[in-house]
C-alpha cells in the first residue's frame, strides 16, 4: 500500500514518498528482500534508479510489516508523475503498490513585487516630492 495517494509539492522541494508492505506471518523464508520504485502509467513505467536526487530506505529484514520510501531532493517539473513501488520477499514473492500521483509546481509570486516595480514606485515618489519642493520654494517657476 502507497500512501498518500496524491503528493503536491512546489520545485526545489524534498518529497518523501511511502511504501508500506505487510508480510504473512510465518510465510517468508527468508530476511531478505528489496523494495523497487517505478515512475509512469502502468505498462508503460520505467524504473528509478537510486543516485543524484534519488534515494531509498526499507528495513534491514523483510520478516515482518514495514515501510519503505523513495525521497526526491529539489524536485523538479519533470519529477511529476506517478510512482508504483514493488516489494519483493525471496520465498513470498512480489507484490506492488497502488501508486502515488506527484503533481509539481513552480510557487506562486501573487504577493511578489518585482525590484524593478519598488524603484519605478521609489522614483516616482522622489520625483513627486521633488516637485512639490521646487514649486514651494521657488513660486511661479512650474
Amino acid at each position: 500500500m502507497q500512501f498518500p495517494s496524491e503528493v503536491i509539492a512546489i520545485t526545489g522541494d524534498n518529497v518523501t514518498l511511502r511504501c508500506a508492505f505487510s508480510i504473512q506471518t510465518g510465510q517468508a523464508t527468508s530476511a531478505k528482500g528489496a523494495i523497487s520504485w517505478f515512475k509512469g502509467p502502468q505498462g508503460a513505467e520505467s524504473i528509478v534508479n537510486q543516485g543524484h536526487r534519488y534515494s531509498f530506505s526499507y528495513p534491514d529484514t523483510f520478516l515482518s510489516p514495514g515501510e519503505g520510501s523513495l525521497v526526491i531532493t529539489n524536485v523538479s517539473l519533470e519529477d511529476s508523475g506517478s510512482y508504483t513501488c514493488q516489494v519483493m520477499v525471496w520465498g513470498q514473492g512480489e507484490a506492488r503498490g497502488n501508486g502515488i500521483k506527484l503533481q509539481v509546481y513552480e510557487p506562486h509570486f501573487q504577493a511578489y513585487i518585482a525590484p524593478s516595480v519598488i524603484e519605478v514606485l521609489n522614483l516616482l515618489k522622489i520625483g513627486t516630492l521633488f516637485s512639490i519642493a521646487i514649486a514651494f520654494l521657488a513660486p511661479g517657476m512650474e
